[in-house]
């Protein structure tokens, strides 16, 4: 495990893809049309598992704080409740082998809780993410072992509910 999150393998492999991508159009390189391909697909991949990471451990608190009236308004008018909202979020967690996300959808306006099995794919196109909750096993296991679902109950009691705030404001402008 990282000392560092931000000293992980996702992120010094998207690097290196980056350096190689770049390094081959700037010296005018030909790359084999399926190596380039996987190249692109795994730099994809990997630097979406940095930002959700990132998304992930910066959306989290020590302990419950109330939402904000502005993201609580938008879940309650999509989802009907918070209640309502938090169990849908939590099904989705729970049918989820990587990722499930409450995202804010700038072309339909609406909140959607998706899920993503794998770092490129899943979340819909231009969708911002709010919440975020890392459910391959290696976030849980440890702690909770095969108790998937205690750890996403869990989890609801440490969401930073201002910064989650500040994510949909800015995503919803």
């Amino acid at each position: 495990m990282p000392t560092n999150r931000r000293d992980c393998g996702a992120l010094r492999g998207y690097s290196g893809l980056d350096t190689k991508l770049e390094e081959s159009v700037k010296e005018g390189t030909a790359i084999d049309a399926n190596a380039y391909g996987a190249m692109q697909r795994a730099r994809q991949s990997k630097g979406n598992s940095v930002v959700l990471h990132e998304l992930y451990f910066d959306g989290l608190v020590p302990k419950l704080l109330d939402p904000k009236a502005e993201l609580r308004a938008a879940i309650e008018k999509r989802f009907s409740s918070l209640d309502k909202w938090a169990g849908d979020f939590q099904a989705s967690a729970k049918a989820a082998a990587g990722w499930a996300m409450l995202t804010y959808h700038p072309v339909t306006g609406k909140l959607y809780n998706v899920v993503s099995d794998e770092h490129a794919q899943g979340p819909l196109w231009m969708a911002a993410p709010l919440v975020v909750i890392d459910v391959y096993e290696h976030a849980f296991y440890i702690d909770y072992h095969n108790r998937k679902a205690e750890y996403i109950k869990k989890f609801m009691d440490h969401i930073d509910w201002p910064e989650l705030n500040t994510r949909y404001r800015s995503a919803s402008r």
